[in-house]
């Protein structure tokens, strides 16, 4: 499953989100649940469409946010998430997933 690819002008920014990622705190969580609710939504073959459509959505607006926020802007996480590539690799291309982690890495060992 990948990010839907549209025509129509990007989708607008969520300003509660991008304020969470410009800070330590709120963006080490945010990995920190996606990564958990990731290990969840995968591990549990019962789980119903509505909450898999639900997750997927919330993949995908933490995705699009990421990938929209400079990485000037990012804050310095206290931590990554070691299954980072995985988390993103079901929602993702290969190019956005690399996008991805190196813009999170490169957070991590710049600040």
């Amino acid at each position: 499953m990948n990010l839907p690819q549209s025509t129509a002008a990007p989708a607008p920014s969520n300003p509660h989100l991008a304020a969470v990622l410009q800070n330590k705190f709120g963006l080490s969580l945010l990995l920190v649940v996606l990564s958990r609710g990731e290990d969840l939504q995968s591990s549990d073959p019962a789980t119903e469409s509505t909450q898999n459509n639900q997750w997927t959505e919330v993949m995908f607006m933490a995705t699009r946010e990421l990938l929209r926020i400079p990485q000037a802007a990012l804050a310095k996480p206290i931590s990554i998430p070691t299954n980072l590539v995985s988390l993103f690799s079901r929602y993702v291309d290969r190019q956005k997933l690399n996008l991805l982690e190196t813009k999170l890495q490169l957070v991590q060992g710049t600040r």
